[in-house]
């Protein structure tokens, strides 16, 4: 059976409810019902989109997004400005665009290449990083209206994942099939900065700090 699937990054706490924040205010605001919000714990940003994969291709994409995050960078999610998307005649989202910094354009060229070593077909699509925070219904595609929210919010990518995307017929629902952290668990940097053995960080009761991450 195939799966529909993509790969995203999750939103850090701060920038997910600060957005969220922003969608309930503009919602409020859409009267006409011209746009299909996106609840807050849905909202990611895509890095490929891979279609329908059967499971040994999902399986290939795991083992290389693992490989990936041992050498990734810290991919810093900086937004510049509210829009219409994709940019034309016919925009279906409304997003919040993303600086397109080194680290973010990197990790997603080698997500698209891990994609295409295991077999799968990508569609070409330039790649403006984006989170969307609702899609335009079909009479608010022109003479659209909403007022531009200026953000400026900026956070570190906490996570990247593989999701399945059931389509529904009041949206898509969102199932993480694989996690990958991106930035170091808090036990790792206490055992490594300390010296400690995690016995010794028993005795001492360190043991035991976590940090959780929600996807977004």
């Amino acid at each position: 059976m195939s799966i529909r699937s993509f790969v995203a990054l999750s939103l850090p706490n701060s920038l997910a409810e600060a957005v969220g924040d922003d969608i309930a205010r503009l919602s409020v605001q859409d009267k006409e019902s011209r746009v299909r919000w996106i609840d807050e714990d849905n909202l990611h940003v895509t890095l490929a989109f891979l279609g329908n994969c059967e499971q040994p291709l999902l399986d290939a994409m795991d083992w290389s997004l693992e490989e990936i995050t041992h050498s990734c960078l810290p991919v810093e999610l900086k937004i510049e400005t509210l829009s219409l998307f994709p940019y034309g005649k016919r925009p279906k989202l409304l997003a919040a665009i993303l600086h397109p910094c080194e680290a973010l354009l990197e990790l997603h060229h080698r997500v698209e290449r891990a994609a295409k070593d295991a077999g799968i077909y990508l569609e070409k699509r330039r790649f403006v990083p984006h989170i969307t925070l609702g899609r335009l219904r079909g009479h608010s595609r022109r003479d659209m209206s909403l007022p531009s929210v200026s953000m400026g919010m900026s956070d570190i990518a906490p996570s990247m994942s593989l999701f399945e995307s059931t389509l529904m017929s009041n949206g898509a629902i969102y199932d993480e099939l694989y996690r990958y952290d991106l930035v170091p668990d808090i036990d790792d940097f206490l055992i490594d900065g300390l010296g400690l053995e995690g016995s010794d960080l028993e005795l001492n009761g360190v043991n035991g700090a976590s940090v959780e991450t929600e996807i977004a």
